[in-house]
This record gives structure tokens, sequence and C-alpha cells, in this order.
């Protein structure tokens, strides 16, 4: 019986996340953004509900797989979403993807943890097929598991994009696909152009700080929100400030102690950092895995300042 209510939940779930189309817009306030998640408060929060009623929540990809409770990460996240529709807001990452997760951890989580395991896991991917695969905050921010690559140029490209997107490897938009959930900035602000993505073994491509400025120039954006990379300070700026990466997982697989961080953004579009040290952590992230992760980007991280951007 628990099987069938998740299984029903999640096509609920579905239903509501194929209804905000594939570049939710969202209002402050107020927004929170990472790899898991952020945020800003106004008022009192309530002892039971908590803030949701007085921010909104962004969670911007790779919920599943690399842990040992993506069951309870999603969840959660797909319950909140029901209840919250409109404070809520899921954006896809590279692992909500079911080639990626049968390989990666959640699919086997799946069917040691469920009697009906291969049923949850499909069922979950069902709605993976159609989360958004970025949003934009005011029309200022954009918000992307990956990034830009080669060839993201306008908004309007990820609007046209038809869900569900079951296999975003392969059909008419695998190549944009590739872009938005795999791509990476490069190594440093000199690094200018695009070029091929050694990290990600040629899968997709790294953008430079000219890459960046012209796509949030040419669209009408102030700053570009993305996750996909363990960034040993929480998170990281790139391209003068006019990029940020966000990873709010501590102490990733168990290698690496490094600290995850939360976006907060204000109504006057004011970003600030909510820092989440991996040593106060430590007891939640003994987890490991036995093959190598993406290593974490090997740059000084700048130090955490409230209002370093303003649109």
């Amino acid at each position: 019986r628990a099987c069938v209510r998740v299984c029903a939940g999640v096509h609920f779930c579905r239903l509501v996340v194929v209804r905000k189309g594939c570049l939710p817009a969202v209002g402050c306030p107020k927004y929170r953004a990472a790899d898991i998640c952020c945020g800003c408060r106004y008022g009192v929060p309530h002892h039971r509900h908590g803030d949701v009623h007085m921010i909104s929540y962004l969670f911007n990809g790779d919920f599943v797989d690399r842990g040992p409770y993506s069951l309870e990460v999603v969840t959660v996240l797909f319950c909140l979403k029901l209840r919250y529709p409109d404070r809520i807001f899921l954006t896809r990452g590279n692992h909500e993807d079911r080639v990626v997760n049968a390989d990666f951890g959640f699919r086997q989580e799946c069917i040691s943890r469920v009697s009906t395991g291969e049923l949850v896991w499909e069922s979950a991917n069902q709605v993976f097929d159609c989360l958004p695969v970025a949003a934009v905050i005011d029309d200022k921010i954009f918000c992307v598991h990956g990034g830009i690559g080669q060839g993201l140029k306008s908004l309007d490209q990820v609007r046209a994009i038809v869900r569900p997107l079951a296999n975003p490897s392969a059909g008419p938009y695998a190549d944009l696909a590739a872009d938005l959930l795999w791509s990476d900035p490069s190594d440093n602000d000199g690094h200018l152009g695009v070029h091929a993505n050694a990290v990600r073994g040629g899968v997709t491509t790294q953008y430079g700080p000219d890459r960046v400025e012209e796509f949030l120039r040419h669209n009408g954006l102030e700053l570009m929100v993305r996750s996909h990379q363990c960034v040993m300070g929480g998170y990281e700026f790139f391209a003068g400030q006019r990029l940020v990466t966000v990873f709010s997982a501590t102490n990733y697989c168990g290698r690496y102690d490094n600290d995850g961080a939360m976006l907060c953004v204000s109504r006057e579009l004011r970003i600030a950092f909510h820092v989440i040290k991996a040593k106060a952590r430590s007891p939640f992230s003994s987890w490991s895995i036995a093959d190598n992760p993406t290593p974490p980007r090997d740059r000084k991280v700048m130090p955490a300042a409230a209002g370093a951007f303003q649109a």
C-alpha cells in the first residue's frame, strides 16, 4: 500500500511540474538556489510550517545518486512540491536521468529498499522527465544546473523544449540538454571561449567568461546561478561575479571535506550566502563510494559577503 501511495503521489507531482512550464518565472520573495537549496526570511516562521509561506525555495538539481538517502530526498521534495506548488521549485540536474541514475546508485537503492523498487524508480524518473531545466528569478537571475555550453543563446530555446524529455542525451534536444545539464565554466576568468570538457570525458563543453557576459547581455539578465560542481567553500564566483556556482552537499562523497552553501536572494535582488560547515555536519557525511566522483573545482573561493550582487 505504501508503494501505491508513493507512485500515486509522483503521478500527481508530474502533473504539477508540467503545468509550471519549461522555464518557470519566480518572483520575489524569495528564492534560495543550490544543489540543494537556498532563501531569505521575512517575519517569523510558523512553528509547524516553517518559513515556506514567506519565501520560495529552488532546488537546483541532482536530488539522487551518490548518497544513501535518495528515496527520502525525492519523497520529501515531491511532497513539498505538491503541498506548496507556488513556493517550491525543482529544476532538473544531470542525475535526474534514468540512464545516469541507473548506474550511480538511485536504481539500486530503490530495488534494495522497496519490494517494488523497479516501479518506484521508474515512477520517480517519469517526474524527472517533466522537470524544467532552468528557472528565472524576477527576470534577472538565470538558474540552471550545469550551464550554457556552446549552443544556448536565448531563453526561448529553453521555453521551446517539449516535455516529457525521457532521454536528454538523444533526440532533437540532445545538444541543448548537454549544455544545460552537463557543461561547466572554464578553469578561470582568463580562459575564454568554448572548449572540450576533459573533466566530463568529452560529454560536454567548458564555457568562458565571455560566453557568460554575452548570454546575460543578450537576454537582459544580471546573474547566472548554477550548481553541478563541488566547490570547497560551498560557493564560487566566476566571470567577474556574473556567475556563481552553489554546491550545498558537505563533505562530498565522504572524500573532500568541503563546505556547503545556500544562496539567499532579497526582495531587492541582493544575494548573500549561508555557509554550511563540513565539520559541523560530519556525523551525517560518512557515506563514501567506490568509484571516482567528479573532483572539486581547484580554485580559491571568495569570502562570503551579504549583498555581493545587486541587479
